[in-house]
């Protein structure tokens, strides 16, 4: 006689989804890596627009959590780059002179800032 199949049990939810400092503690680089990649999507941004500002009060808390190479890309992973908006490019450079912030961190949030000026200048010339 087979054996009925039992629905495997809900998986734990875990704090913070969403962003670079929060939460996340428990899971291996890939995982982390793949959450953060697959946060900001286009197409997606009326669901993810609420989480930028988060992004930014919580990537100095990162440091706590990790270092390292770890540290500097967890932050590209999850930086929002569908937020097509100049307050958004603001608030990276804003942070990235932060002198209290990691230099990898702040050297990161430069990149990116970059990276999403273009995406603007891109998107406006469309």
């Amino acid at each position: 006689m087979p054996v009925p199949l039992r629905p495997s049990p809900p998986p734990r939810p875990r704090r913070g989804r969403g962003t670079a400092s929060s939460g996340f503690e428990d899971v291996s680089n890939y995982e982390l890596q793949a959450a953060g990649q697959g946060m900001w999507q286009p197409g997606q941004e009326s669901l993810t627009e609420v989480y930028v500002d988060r992004f930014f009060d919580d990537l100095p808390g990162t440091a706590s959590r990790r270092s390292g190479w770890l540290l500097a890309d967890a932050a590209c992973w999850f930086f929002p780059l569908t937020s097509l908006h100049d307050k958004t490019v603001d608030r990276a450079e804003e942070l990235a002179r932060d002198e209290r912030l990691d230099p990898s961190l702040r050297r990161q949030l430069r990149i990116m800032a970059d990276e999403l000026r273009r995406r603007i200048a891109v998107r406006s010339r469309a």
